[in-house]
């Protein structure tokens, strides 16, 4: 039985399609369910009270000695220290003050 030449390029066009439509829905998913996550979180948090702490700079007991090393936190809230009490308790800070000491 013979097959019309198109017939391969056919079915990879329909596979592609499945799969980018398929790769879509997860991306729209993903995206739906970080969008949900981030309005919880404001419902249950609520809006800031105060203005975030200023983390930045030089940290350690052993300042100008050794090398520097550069740190970038990711992050809004985690890297500013929403909900820390103290500008030393929060998460760059800790790790920072990690490392210094390493």
């Amino acid at each position: 039985m013979s097959y019309p030449s198109n017939v391969g390029g056919a079915r990879q066009a329909r596979r592609a399609a499945v799969g980018g439509g398929g790769f879509a829905g997860l991306l729209g998913t993903t995206a739906g369910l970080l969008f949900a996550q981030a309005k919880l979180a404001r419902w249950r948090v609520g809006e800031p009270s105060r203005v975030p702490f200023a983390v930045d700079g030089i940290v350690g007991r052993g300042r100008g000695r050794g090398e520097l090393l550069r740190m970038v936190m990711l992050g809004d809230s985690g890297a500013a220290g929403l909900g820390a009490d103290d500008p030393y308790d929060t998460v760059s800070l800790v790790v920072a003050s990690g490392l210094s000491v390493a």
